[in-house]
């Protein structure tokens, strides 16, 4: 994969909001991997873009410092997260 989008979002609100082409990994699961285990979880690398979303952009600040203090380089926040979205890009995007 060259791009990866990662959602951090507790599991029930995973169904409430579902989008093809994102990788839902609760936050929970990534705080108890070592890097190598979330790469392999995320079939990726250190070279591998991943873009961290979350509902309103706070899990998601969590998950990228953290893959970041694990060793993670290439690993970026959606800051406002879907809500952010939805306000500022496509007001007809459904958000739990």
């Amino acid at each position: 994969r060259t791009t990866l989008f990662l959602r951090t979002n507790p599991s029930c609100s995973v169904q409430s909001t579902p989008l093809l082409l994102l990788l839902d990994v609760p936050l929970s699961k990534l705080t108890e991997y070592s890097l190598e285990e979330v790469y392999a979880e995320l079939g990726a690398n250190n070279a591998t873009p991943i873009y961290v979303v979350c509902r309103r952009g706070i899990f998601s600040a969590q998950a990228t410092d953290l893959l970041l203090k694990k060793g993670a380089t290439n690993v970026f926040n959606i800051r406002g997260g879907l809500e952010a979205w939805r306000d500022e890009v496509d007001h007809s995007f459904p958000c739990y």
